[in-house]
């Protein structure tokens, strides 16, 4: 069942939280979408979403198409028109009450939706997928837990297998504001014109750097766990602190299941508190259900009444046309019902359903409230079965076709010849279909290819004529895979068979090509006698060791064949100096007659490199604790750790170690291989004394008590602080800790007045005096 998803927005800005906007640049919410036109033309649409306390947004956005199949070449660039009548404002306030988006430095921040529409031609001899991206270095930098540069989308089209694909739709707008400590999910809305199947993920918003403690699937702090439905794209969270964050999401579409393109979208998510009560809807004719399914051709028709425990307040409903050829009559007086009607067509039904959504509106002031909801329309043949893929056979074998019910009741079956069994037994290549009749009617058909190919000829090739005791090595041809007899050996097309034979015997194969078909063939192995010679086992190595090769008995003549350093290439006793893994294969010759040949494989370890890294390496005494990561290489047995504090570990790959005082600490680490190789590195760590405080507020009124704001701190190397008002003016800045804020310009002008003012600063500490720690803040001016 599909949820209703609530776009929250009954509520009240704290006025502070927006004094920032001094910082602000303009863009909160973007998305991107195409649509496949025809003749390799796609058309794409770009929306952003301004803050209207920014900068203006522009008249043209570009466009970069890439080559992905191949390394991202780019190809071209097209433009993007913004479309007449775009910017309009998004409806959060009642009519009264005018924002930012009327009034500069209103008190009510607005949000104004710009579209921007521009086609590009991809032909599919070019590439046959390819990557179309977007952006700009003018993302909204209210966000606070995150760095914030710039921000950007990418669409991706798959044109492999002839595919004609538009993109989903994103029916609901972004919402950026939601409530504090009230449950909240929030629906893409998404519409696919195709009926592919849709697979969502959270990524990582361009431009957008994470603080501690945030990333894409956690972006806000919640108190219950944030959940994600990667089929409909659907987040829901509790919000426990008013901040401001990024959601990033991507929708990729498969067909069949076959990648055949993919959309992004991103949007700011900004927590504040919430006071009015919001109107609501109970789904279809008010039972709590969101999701209905028809039969292709007939109409369907439901009511979608609406409340609120407001009784003072009239509500109106709105629907965003998600279903082409569908009507919504609003309907009208304080508490609306309103009617979705559709008469669909057979053509309409598909696996996926179809999704419209309605949004109850409340005449609230300042801020209406408001919730968003989906509902799911499934256009069904009332079963869902399938002959399942195209079959491949081979000559000889019958082959029964059964339809696969995956659900739903069926009425009647019927094949192409008529027949009404349940299952139908074929033997010739050819077409099959069969027709699905359900109780209520609807008729659904599925075809299936069944392809009989002919049997494979096989044929074992190579000489079969070998001395005893000696490997023979052959191939065979006209299949996929072999199994060979008598001795059960099984090989790949090209690849040889080399096998030890020490009697007369019949070799058999059995080759089975890529549908499974089946051919066979023999041959007699003729074995000569000989004598037997032995060679030196595989050996392992570490780096740098050599290993003694040898051969017994050492009668007749031998030659060694290597691709690393031998001691003797004609020698039954050599040493091999391999640095990497090698075979070293011997041949000997009786006087000529039966050769003797075998190989031995010295295996050199894998260069074991030992390498960790301390966060933090430089550790105040208050929190010594160190989170040790382990970044050897190789392939790793086993593990000592020495911590420089007569402390060691030898069971946790990562440990994490606290120490007891101060000092500069050695932290060593020897690794191991099964091999016995190792190695060791030693890592600096420090523990000492450092700090900085600033308070959050001060009085400066003369009565000789936190009169200036200024920092504190210890073990401090260099220290800057700058102070801004709320329009961004830079009213005080010093070098010297020990200097304080008195409230005044420059500390020496006009007292300003009471208010939250912003300061930057820099600091270094004594440990470290080349890495700058940059704190923000917010310090409030109190008499």
């Amino acid at each position: 069942m599909y949820r209703n998803f609530i776009s929250c927005f009954v509520l009240f800005l704290l006025f502070s939280f927006w004094s920032l906007n001094l910082f602000a640049d303009h863009i909160v919410a973007t998305e991107i979408t195409y649509e496949y036109k025809g003749n390799n033309k796609y058309d794409f649409t770009l929306k952003l979403y301004r803050d209207c306390a920014g900068i203006p947004v522009s008249d043209i956005e570009s466009m970069t198409v890439y080559d992905d199949e191949h390394d991202s070449v780019f190809l071209e660039s097209f433009t993007l028109q913004q479309e007449d009548g775009t910017g309009k404002e998004l409806k959060l306030y009642c009519p009264t009450i005018t924002t930012t988006c009327g009034m500069v430095g209103a008190q009510y921040p607005g949000i104004q939706e710009y579209v921007y529409k521009g086609f590009v031609f991809l032909s599919p001899n070019i590439s046959k997928l390819f990557r179309v991206e977007w952006a700009s270095c003018c993302r909204n930098n209210l966000i606070n837990t995150a760095t914030a540069i710039e921000i950007g989308e990418t669409a991706v089209i798959n044109l492999k297998d002839g595919y004609k694909n538009s993109s989903p739709k994103f029916l609901n707008k972004a919402a950026p504001y939601v409530c504090l400590n009230e449950q909240y999910c929030f629906s893409q809305g998404s519409y696919e014109v195709d009926g592919d199947s849709l697979v969502f993920e959270l990524i990582d918003p361009v431009g957008i750097v994470y603080y501690a403690g945030y990333s894409k699937d956690h972006p806000i702090s919640s108190s219950t766990p944030v959940t994600f439905d990667t089929k409909t794209g659907d987040i829901c969270f509790k919000p426990t602190n008013l901040e401001v964050t990024v959601f990033a999401f991507k929708v990729s579409e498969y067909r069949k299941g076959k990648f055949v393109g993919s959309v992004s979208r991103d949007m700011q998510v900004i927590v504040t508190p919430c006071t009015n009560n919001l109107p609501y809807l109970k789904g279809i004719d008010g039972n709590g259900n969101y999701a209905v399914t028809v039969c292709g051709g007939n109409n369907v028709c439901f009511n979608i009444p609406s409340f609120d425990a407001d009784n003072n307040q009239n509500l109106t409903l709105e629907w965003n046309a998600g279903i082409p050829n569908a009507t919504f009559n609003p309907g009208s007086g304080s508490r609306p019902t309103g009617k979705f009607c559709w008469a669909t067509k057979t053509s309409d039904s598909r696996d996926e359903p179809y999704l419209f959504s309605v949004t109850v509106y409340d005449n609230n002031c300042p801020l209406l409230g408001y919730q968003t909801y989906t509902f799911s329309v499934k256009v069904d043949n009332g079963v869902d079965f399938s002959l399942g893929n195209d079959i491949d056979a081979c000559v000889g074998d019958v082959v029964t076709l059964v339809p696969i019910i995956k659900s739903g009741i069926v009425q009647s079956l019927k094949w192409q010849d008529n027949s009404t069994s349940n299952t139908l037994n074929v033997q010739s290549t050819g077409l099959y279909w069969v027709e699905v009749m359900t109780v209520s009617g609807c008729v659904i058909k599925d075809e299936i290819n069944v392809t009989f190919h002919a049997l494979p000829t096989v044929k074992i090739v190579g000489d079969t004529i070998t001395c005893l005791g000696e490997k023979i090595s052959v191939q065979a041809s006209g299949a996929v895979t072999y199994q060979w007899g008598p001795q059960s050996f099984t090989t790949a097309r090209g690849e040889f068979l080399n096998i030890l034979v020490n009697q007369n015997h019949i070799l058999t194969l059995k080759g089975i090509d890529e549908y499974g078909c089946v051919a066979y063939d023999q041959k007699n192995l003729i074995i000569l006698p000989r004598q037997n010679h032995t060679i030196s086992n595989d050996t392992i190595l570490c780096k740098g060791q050599t290993a003694n090769l040898n051969v017994a008995p050492a009668t007749g003549s031998i030659l060694w064949t290597y691709t690393e350093p031998l001691s003797a290439n004609n020698a039954f006793s050599a040493i091999a100096t391999p640095k990497k893994s090698s075979y070293y294969k011997a041949k000997v010759s009786m006087l000529g007659f039966c050769n003797w040949t075998d190989s031995v494989l010295v295996t050199v370890n894998e260069d074991l490199v030992a390498d960790f890294n301390v966060k933090p390496n430089l550790m105040n005494i208050s929190n010594p604790r160190a989170v040790i990561n382990d970044l050897s290489k190789g392939k790793v047995q086993k593990r000592i750790w020495d911590f420089g504090d007569n402390e060691g570990d030898i069971f946790n790959k990562n440990p994490i170690h606290t120490y007891a005082d101060t000092g500069s600490y050695d932290i060593k680490l020897i690794i191991f291989d099964n091999a016995g190789c190792s190695d060791t590195v030693v890592k600096p760590a420090r523990v000492d004394f450092y700090t900085l405080y600033l308070p959050n507020a001060f009085t400066p009124n003369d009565n000789n008590e936190n009169e200036t704001f200024r920092a504190y701190g210890y073990n401090i190397s260099s220290y800057h602080i700058q102070i801004f008002n709320r329009w961004g003016e830079m009213i005080f800045q010093t070098s010297n800790i020990a200097e304080g804020w008195n409230g005044r310009r420059n500390n020496n002008e006009q007292m300003s007045p009471i208010d939250t003012y912003v300061y930057n600063v820099e600091v270094s500490f004594f440990d470290k005096p080349s890495e700058t720690t940059h704190l923000r803040g917010i310090v409030t001016l109190v008499k």
